[in-house]
């Protein structure tokens, strides 16, 4: 099973088919996102954080889908997770599409 990283850090599994989930408590820049294998089956969810202003950053390395790198986002460097499903190649720009905790979530540029 794919163990993805959820509130708090903490990895989660999600062992039960149905599930309820309280998005009262969300804050007006977060939002949830649901996780899938490849058979379509959900295994897991985290919250993530919407910045106030995206923007864009330099990756440091190679980040592949799925995977965490570096990206230099308003002069600091930072952890960056790339959510889509494009290779962002080291010195290439990166569009800077959240925040969850100190990670950026990343897609590449088009």
């Amino acid at each position: 099973m794919t163990r993805l990283f959820g509130f708090s850090h903490q990895a989660i599994n999600l062992p039960n088919p149905y599930y309820v989930l309280d998005l009262s408590q969300l804050r007006p820049n977060e939002y949830i996102q649901l996780r899938y294998d490849t058979n379509g089956k959900l295994v897991g969810l985290q919250k993530l954080q919407l910045l106030a202003r995206a923007g864009t950053a330099k990756a440091e390395t190679d980040i592949f889908p799925g995977e965490i790198g570096r990206v230099t986002y308003q002069g600091k460097s930072w952890r960056a997770y790339c959510e889509g499903e494009t290779c962002i190649l080291k010195n290439r720009t990166a569009l800077v599409l959240g925040q969850d905790n100190l990670t950026l979530i990343v897609i590449a540029e088009a």
